[in-house]
């Protein structure tokens, strides 16, 4: 009963950090050194890379990990506040938790994969309720989709040395996933 307490508080202690900015996320970082150094590729080249948790209408009554179909939809929870649409984005569980104060589903998508999949009929707005708020606007949601459309493939020819190696930064949640 004690570990189970204490693991409540710690992931209370961490959501609560998160929403209040103690704790800052890389998408964070980059959204800090966006706005302060007129860096956007920085923000928009993590964002397009991280995951993002979009909070969804109906939540799954078990977590579940799937891979999305041609055929598969999600339902997105879209905020209305003075005549414009907004898509909820939160670049962790916990601020998304935190910002809905209750249960809710969600899909977990990378940041490139929103770009692909969703419209530009209504505006973005990524980590509401913290110090690092950043609303897509549809042009600018737009002008992202060109770009991404503009990336080019890359392979390595046959033959060709590829060495692996340990990643100069853990990703976040990789050793508590394997615990």
């Amino acid at each position: 009963m004690q570990n189970l307490l204490q693991t409540i508080m710690r992931k209370f202690y961490l959501s609560l950090q998160l929403f209040i900015g103690v704790i800052t996320t890389p998408l964070d970082q980059a959204y800090v050194e966006a706005t302060k150094n007129n860096k956007e590729s920085v923000f928009y080249n993590e964002f397009l890379s991280s995951t993002i948790f979009i909070p969804t209408i109906n939540a799954p009554e078990e977590d579940k990990h799937s891979r999305a179909g041609n055929d598969d939809t999600i339902s997105p929870i879209i905020i209305e506040s003075d005549g414009e649409k907004y898509l909820m984005l939160f670049d962790s569980k916990e601020r998304l938790a935190s910002w809905a104060q209750r249960e809710v589903g969600f899909a977990a998508l990378p940041g490139h994969a929103i770009v692909e999949m969703m419209g530009t009929d209504f505006h973005w707005v990524l980590n509401v309720g913290t110090k690092y708020t950043k609303t897509f606007v549809p042009d600018e949601i737009e002008w992202l989709k060109g770009n991404l459309k503009n990336i080019e493939k890359q392979s390595v020819s046959s033959g060709a040395q590829v060495l692996i190696g340990a990643p100069a930064k853990i990703p976040d949640g990789l050793i508590e996933s394997l615990t």
